[in-house]
């Protein structure tokens, strides 16, 4: 679960932020916080519930990536006058959005341990990756920022994130 985060501090240019973005660059932010917080669910749950004790090692690193990257896209967005909060969510529990797939998703793989959990979150992980894709390549298409246009392009030459369209 690989995360990549970018410091705001070298914005430049003739314009305040708020003349650098349009409503794609703030749907595609608030899709990241949401992503980034539905990762640290996950998280969560591989840490009680995986097989794969392996894997553990590298979660603390990956779960400090997603809270910085959740801080600093948060704060982008208010900076543009705009409100994180409106779409992002608390506990990816509660929330019924397609890129998260909802509580259905969190309570089927809090029923699940060991090897069928292990099986069922690289599932998860697998549609997840397909939708950041998705949407990614609708930030490219559609969005004006800078930063967000190079988060999208940088989901998009990530390892692994090649999916077929």
């Amino acid at each position: 679960m690989a995360t990549t985060t970018f410091s705001i501090t070298g914005c430049s240019g003739t314009g305040s932020i708020r003349d650098t973005y349009n409503t794609a660059d703030v749907r595609f932010a608030k899709n990241l916080i949401s992503a980034q917080q539905r990762t640290l669910t996950l998280m969560e749950l591989a840490r009680v519930r995986t097989q794969d004790r392996g894997s553990l090692g590298s979660i603390a690193g990956a779960e400090a990536e997603a809270r910085a990257q959740i801080k600093m896209v948060a704060g982008y967005i208010k900076a543009w006058g705009e409100s994180p909060n409106s779409t992002t969510l608390r506990h990816a529990a509660e929330v019924d959005d397609p890129l998260l797939r909802g509580k259905e998703e969190v309570t089927a793989l809090r029923s699940l341990d060991g090897a069928s959990f292990d099986r069922a979150l690289e599932l998860t992980i697998a549609a997840h990756k397909r939708e950041r894709i998705a949407r990614a390549r609708s930030q490219v298409e559609d969005g004006y920022d800078q930063l967000m246009l190079s988060l999208a392009r940088s989901v998009l030459a990530a390892p692994g994130e090649q999916f077929p369209p």
